[in-house]
């Protein structure tokens, strides 16, 4: 359908949309979450919200892997917004995902633990289950949470594509994967990011089919998740060689954790992983253009609020470890661009933000209250009000996993870590970096006592009110 052709009352808003986005963002009318999510009758007022798409890889580092997706960088770069300081609270598929979804710490959304086990997970207080109160016809292609029982339906979605567990079964996430289409369950032997790309393309189709009501697309790639594979065309593609960081060259780990000390992965092998990932990001990076093309040849993408992000970043040999779930930066930081209606310049936001963020920003953008009973922890992006002075993260141990539970405190100048043990009722350990003058974290200044400045007791009182906190009380 033509940009030029209004059919439709959506349509004719579009003239109006790009220039009143500061409306659709103060907007009244919050509604709080309906008891039933059945969408509503038809409205003027619904052709005036934007629609909603989320693209979450799978594992992504900030550092070093935007340059591999050019396309998706052109999209969101020349009528976006790019947050360099963006941090997963929870650096774990499951709980980040939990939070993506709702605005809440793991601490608060219950799967905290729960890596394989999302059965805890309240639904009502996602963003699909709000979006669909609003009328929004919602959709999920792709990864939903771990271990998700692949033959339940994923609840408050219409239409769905996903998969959750096929990797746990022999599939390394890249080709045989089991998705369950909309109540069909069967393995898709198409290389993943290829069906996730064709089947958002055509879930997109669907939405124009119905265009007076906005939609919810929520897009979700294996990639670049380990082991990598890359699609077939990419396989033997050329990638920017290594530049091994001081966290990477580190030998002396005495200042570091026991368990970070007893490991050390060998750099050729890290260096065959990177390369693989960034072979499986050049597919992800096709995909992201094809959906925005769709999106944009449908005459949606200036009604349409985008966001490209990862559930978690992972370190590359940094400290000795290949693997996120630690407090060290590239485990934490992620990528994050958002393109808004109405917005025509590119512009970066500098403040500290996290995962929890995104869905209040969305609340906002569509005039929805949560419900009080589950309140958010994240704020609105597009509120310029406020600035986090700190970063609460947070990760609690899996039996499958060497990490024991920890808590940090990070601001800009330094990140001070506690490290428990299987009961959480004692401290076992404590990191203390300058950010400032060790940004590479080589250096606990902890290791040989208290050093002068630093007052442990203040810093460990903050950490546990804030592992405690909910809603406003939050970081």
């Amino acid at each position: 359908m033509s940009p030029s052709v209004l059919a439709s009352p959506k349509q004719a808003f579009k003239v109006t949309i790009a220039l009143s986005m500061a409306w659709i963002l103060t907007m009244g009318g919050a509604l709080s979450k309906p008891e039933s999510h059945a969408a509503p009758a038809e409205s003027a007022a619904q052709a005036q919200l934007p629609n909603v798409l989320f693209i979450v890889t799978d594992d992504q580092r900030a550092k070093g892997t935007m340059t591999m997706m050019p396309k998706t960088l052109g999209w969101f770069k020349k009528k976006g917004t790019r947050y360099p300081e963006a941090f997963a609270t929870t650096p774990l598929c499951c709980p980040a995902r939990g939070s993506i979804f709702t605005g809440r710490f793991a601490h608060n959304h219950g799967l905290f633990r729960s890596n394989p086990d999302p059965s805890v997970f309240e639904q009502d207080s996602t963003m699909q289950a709000y979006l669909k109160g609003r009328g929004y016809q919602t959709a999920i292609v792709g990864k939903y949470l771990n271990a998700w029982d692949v033959a339940v339906d994923p609840p408050y979605f219409d239409r769905w594509s996903n998969f959750s567990r096929g990797f746990y079964n022999g599939s390394k996430g890249y080709t045989d994967l089991t998705f369950n289409i909309e109540g069909n369950v069967r393995s898709i032997s198409r290389y993943s990011t290829h069906f996730i790309r064709d089947q958002s393309v055509g879930y997109l189709d669907w939405f124009e089919k119905r265009d007076s009501q906005p939609w919810f697309l929520y897009v979700s790639p294996f990639a670049p998740h380990a082991p990598a594979q890359p699609a077939h065309a990419y396989r033997n593609e050329r990638v920017p060689e290594w530049s091994l960081n001081p966290a990477v060259l580190e030998e002396d780990r005495t200042d570091k954790p026991p368990f970070i000390q007893a490991t050390r992965v060998p750099l050729d092998r890290l260096a065959k992983e990177r390369r693989l990932q960034l072979r499986t990001l050049m597919s992800v990076d096709d995909m992201v253009d094809k959906i925005l093309r769709k999106t944009k040849n449908n005459g949606e993408l200036r009604d349409t609020l985008a966001v490209f992000m990862t559930d978690n970043g992972v370190l590359w040999g940094e400290h000795g470890r290949r693997t996120k779930s630690l407090p060290y930066t590239h485990s934490l930081r992620i990528p994050l661009f958002i393109r808004r209606p109405g917005q025509s310049q590119p512009a970066v936001d500098k403040r500290v933000v996290t995962n929890l963020d995104l869905a209040p920003s969305v609340l906002d953008a569509v005039g929805v209250s949560p419900d009080p009973a589950y309140p958010v922890d994240g704020r609105s992006l597009f509120d310029p009000s406020w600035t986090r002075d700190r970063l609460l993260s947070e990760f609690w141990r899996l039996d499958n996993y060497d990490v024991p539970t920890w808590a940090s405190l990070r601001t800009p100048t330094y990140q001070y870590v506690e490290y428990y043990n299987k009961q959480e009722s004692a401290i076992t350990f404590r990191e203390y970096y300058d950010l400032t003058a060790d940004p590479w974290q080589l250096e606990n200044l902890l290791h040989e006592g208290e050093p002068p400045g630093v007052d442990l007791e203040a810093l460990s009182r903050q950490l546990a009110q804030d592992r405690a906190c909910s809603g406003e009380t939050c970081p």
